[in-house]
């Protein structure tokens, strides 16, 4: 299993290094282009960042938990999520990341939306935005439940879930309505840097626990996965499990953020593509560690008790023992910094849906507060449950900017394929699961899921194809 890890690792390497050019030629991206940060800058969302920090910022502002949490429940497939992992994060994850990156950097920030108005229709504007909003409320809230859990399993602190979370919307708040360099480029950098080296100190922790005999890794025997002690099938729970680390709808509502402060358009596909795949190296991490200290029974029965959490949490403390709690706080970081890009992104798709001139700090309360009581509100929901619909929303926004990418690049009259064979099997896959599902689906057969779904992704993507203005050939706005 270890050599299994290893190849992961190599495999997103190497799709950094000889893939990622190839994709990022398909966008005829001209590297001497202004970007929006000084056409645009208004000292409050366009503002210049260096390269270093815009990465360090972009890869924390995607991350979250999802590269943590995720990662965990593919672990109780077994080993194959070593390999599935790696390979879904360079020919999906990352190319969806870059494509989107190019298409806003292009287009002075714009996000989601914008872009789907204007390279599939007006028409479109409606869909997109109901799901973009989804999904970023579901993020908002999966991403303040998570580190009251992280705290509350962690230090204790069950009695005092509410303070916690009085203190998180707190900083919620400040964060969304300051400028980004005020906060975001300005500790975020740090904060991911020290993110990166708990991710290290968990990877050493795990192989010294392996080459010291504390922990005896499962054998193979030939087989690369195991059953799901749920019972859940393979296909499609994997995907839908892992999310986050594999392909991230989420990704492009932060993208943009990003797009906005990026100095110079030559630092694109390091930016967008390489810290996607660094995100694939964390959570190559996390299921590696998973699949180490536990038994898929176990690991089920842990999550069954308290969450993703309290895996983390055993986690720390078998790898680092008496430093675990530093582990801990770096990890409860993690999803506290998502969190707040996440409502400042859902505030600057309503500004911008609605012209809200977002330059005054009223406006952006006026804007903020409303989001803020919805995201209170499904709190109340189970968390189970919460993570489920987030999940099926994070891939539905995925499959909708794959497929916008995917008219675009037949526009440039490109290579199209990078975008539309992985759009067309997370379309299957993602469809599969919300009929077979029985928690929040319809509950279908697997035979029945598997050829209704093939019929949805199918006619689906021939319509949003067949519609979209620059598949067509249509002018551009």
């Amino acid at each position: 299993m270890i050599l299994l890890f290893f190849v992961g690792i190599m495999i997103l390497f190497l799709g950094y290094k000889f893939y990622s050019p190839f994709v990022l030629k398909q966008f005829n991206l001209d590297e001497n282009m202004q970007t929006p940060a000084h056409a645009k800058n208004d000292g409050v969302d366009f503002i210049p960042i260096n390269s270093k920090k815009n990465m360090l910022v972009q890869l924390l502002n995607i991350a979250g938990t999802g590269p943590i949490f995720g990662p965990i429940m593919g672990a109780l497939f077994g080993p194959i999520a070593l390999i599935l992992i790696p390979i879904g994060n360079i020919v999906a994850g990352s190319v969806m990341d870059l494509g989107f990156g190019v298409l806003s950097l292009k287009n002075g920030g714009s996000n989601l939306p914008i872009l789907a108005k204007k390279y599939i229709g007006k028409w479109s504007l409606y869909i997109i935005t109901a799901f973009t909003l989804l999904l970023l409320i579901l993020v908002g809230t999966v991403f303040v439940v998570t580190p009251v859990n992280l705290i509350a399993s962690s230090f204790n602190m069950a009695e005092h879930t509410t303070l916690i979370t009085g203190l998180i919307f707190v900083y919620y708040i400040i964060a969304t309505l300051v400028p980004i360099d005020k906060i975001a480029a300005r500790f975020y950098p740090y904060c991911t840097i020290i993110l990166l080296i708990g991710t290290c100190l968990t990877l050493f922790g795990t192989l010294f626990l392996i080459f010291t005999g504390d922990v005896t890794l499962p054998a193979l025997d030939g087989n690369l996965f195991t059953w799901h002690p749920a019972g859940t099938a393979l296909i499609p729970g994997f995907i839908v499990a892992v999310s986050c680390g594999f392909i991230s709808g989420f990704h492009t509502t932060q993208t943009p953020i990003v797009a906005k402060t990026l100095d110079s358009s030559k630092d694109t596909r390091k930016t967008f593509y390489g810290m996607m795949v660094l995100e694939g190296a964390i959570a190559m991490v996390w299921a590696f560690a998973s699949l180490a200290l536990f038994t898929p029974e176990g690991l089920l029965s842990t999550i069954q008790e308290g969450t993703q959490s309290l895996v983390v949490n055993n986690v720390a403390n078998t790898t680092l023992g008496f430093f675990a709690p530093i582990l801990i706080i770096i990890i409860i970081i993690f999803p506290i910094t998502s969190g707040d890009t996440a409502f400042r992104s859902l505030r600057s798709n309503i500004a911008e849906l609605f012209n809200i001139n977002q330059s005054k700090v009223t406006s952006r309360l006026l804007v903020s507060l409303p989001i803020f009581g919805a995201s209170i509100f499904l709190m109340t929901i189970g968390f189970e449950t919460l993570w489920s619909y987030f999940t099926w929303a994070n891939h539905m926004v995925a499959i909708l900017s794959l497929l916008l990418v995917t008219g675009y690049l037949k526009h440039l009259g490109t290579n199209y394929l990078v975008t539309l064979v992985p759009a067309v099997i997370l379309f299957f896959l993602n469809t599969m699961y919300i009929l077979t599902d029985r928690q929040i689906g319809a509950g279908l057969s697997f035979t029945h899921g598997a050829i209704g779904s093939a019929v949805i992704a199918i006619l689906g993507t021939y319509f949003l194809l067949k519609n979209s203005k620059s598949w067509r050939g249509d002018d551009l706005d």
